[in-house]
């Protein structure tokens, strides 16, 4: 793709983005989904925008005191990827897949943004820090002199948490197999069972994650099923599975032995634990969807269970 088109794509997907109800990450897969002639290294340069773009969201808005995608972009090209006015132009020629000539407005908008920068002293604080002004007080009482040091932090891409399968192998071996993969990860400060991979890959294609030797986990999660200290021969359920990171977790520390049972009020979710169990060599859950409008009423449809458990994880929250 030529850089005009994936500014085209760009602004394409972050439509896509503002109409939907679904998060931002499973928009942009189903986008490039639907178009497998995009290139990696276009995904990743479209999706790394269209985050960027995002983070920025109130203070792109408070320049261009607008909503729409092509503005926006422009605003992003102009102040965060420092875009000359005239690359911009180029960028917006009309021809072949390149997004239409700027308008008038658009034109004068990009000559206003000449020589500026993202922040601006005279911006308000929930624009620069990029929160609801509803939410400002509330935040200033929980962090204090902290404030802007924890929302500058919750405006930066996360790292990616896995955990290691260890049915498949132990810790130094999926760091090996990632790293031959040239993804770089080290272990993870507290749990002994995961490696933490900075900057954005493509995990999903790799061979470790399509054998199973390691599943996208967050190391707090990875930490609650620990706790749980279950083994082979303890009954184990997991009340709110969702999809399953937690249970297979709970697996992998049974060594696939012994009963364990997997609910939750979603069938849909419920349904992914199968193919991901496959991948991880798991063959030891039994899944479950409760019924009941309230969590199932007498034990949701898990009677013949009770007094029988011996170890039961519930992430409620979740």
């Amino acid at each position: 793709m030529t850089p005009a088109a994936r500014i085209a794509a760009t602004i394409e997907v972050l439509e896509k983005t503002q109409s939907s109800n679904s998060p931002a990450d499973e928009v942009v897969s189903a986008y490039f989904r639907g178009r497998r002639y995009i290139g990696s290294k276009d995904r990743r340069d479209i999706s790394q925008r269209v985050y960027d773009i995002q983070r920025r969201g109130a203070r792109l808005g408070w320049w261009t005191e607008a909503s729409d995608s092509r503005a926006t972009v422009i605003a992003h090209l102009a102040l965060a990827e420092k875009t000359s006015g005239d690359g911009i132009k180029q960028l917006f020629s009309g021809e072949g897949y390149a997004p239409p000539r700027l308008t008038a407005d658009e034109a004068a908008l990009v000559g206003r943004l000449a020589g500026r920068d993202l922040d601006d002293p005279s911006m308000p604080a929930a624009v620069r820090l990029e929160v609801p002004d509803w939410l400002m007080d509330d935040l200033g009482e929980q962090f204090g002199e902290n404030l802007e040091a924890e929302l500058a932090a919750l405006n930066r891409p996360a790292p990616l948490d896995v955990r290691v399968n260890l049915l498949k192998g132990d810790r130094a071996g999926a760091l090996e197999l990632l790293r031959d993969e040239g993804i770089n990860a080290e272990p993870t400060p507290i749990s002994p069972i995961g490696l933490r991979i900075g900057g954005r890959v493509n995990l999903h294609s790799s061979t470790a994650y399509r054998g199973g030797f390691v599943e996208p986990q967050d190391e707090a999660s990875q930490i609650a099923a620990l706790l749980c200290d279950t083994k082979a021969d303890r009954l184990t359920i997991d009340y709110c599975a969702g999809a399953g990171g937690k249970t297979l977790a709970l697996a992998a520390s049974m060594k696939d032995g012994g009963p364990l049972v997997a609910c939750d009020t979603d069938q849909t979710r419920l349904r992914r634990i199968k193919a991901r169990a496959r991948r991880a060599g798991v063959s030891n859950v039994t899944v479950k969807c409760i019924t009941g409008g309230n969590g199932g009423g007498n034990g949701g449809g898990l009677d013949r269970y009770q007094g029988a458990a011996e170890r039961g994880l519930g992430d409620a929250p979740c």
